[in-house]
């Protein structure tokens, strides 16, 4: 129910600042955005600020619609004694919705480990590439 959402909260500033600190890891994929921008043809026309705009909007929806249906659907005690909400709140919508969520966090999971190598070898790349590490660095090829 709705009404006994916020029964059993805190107002501790320390819970505050883990809430901000875990809200920031959700939307973790936007630092890289500058590291990769001189990969991407005309970045700022229409590429990269379209797909800051639309992406920051549909995550923020569908963060704010998963945590309002978490609210609904699990009782306080529920999501308090969770490992993790939100399979939790898949095995009690139906099994199989449980089994989508698991995939969901597996895929999310590897796409955050992909940027993150990706950004990792782009930022090593560029600092050869202007001096600041050693020069074989910035060979992308044999080549070049």
């Amino acid at each position: 129910s709705s009404e006994n959402v916020f029964i059993g909260t805190t107002t501790n500033p320390n819970a505050y600042v883990s809430a901000i600190i875990a809200a920031f890891w959700a939307y973790s994929g936007y630092d890289a955005t500058c590291d990769i921008a001189e990969e991407i043809k005309y970045p700022l026309k229409r590429n990269i600020l379209g797909a800051a705009v639309t992406s920051m909007l549909n995550v923020t929806a569908i963060y704010i619609l998963a945590n309002l249906s978490y609210f609904l659907l699990l009782s306080p005690t529920e999501i308090l004694s969770s490992e993790a909400v939100a399979v939790t709140f898949g095995a009690k919508f139906s099994l199989a919705f449980g089994l989508v969520i698991k995939a969901f966090v597996c895929l999310s999971i590897l796409g955050s480990m992909n940027i993150s190598m990706v950004n990792s070898s782009r930022a090593i790349f560029a600092a050869a590439r202007r001096g600041h590490l050693p020069a074989p660095l910035s060979l992308i090829s044999i080549q070049r």
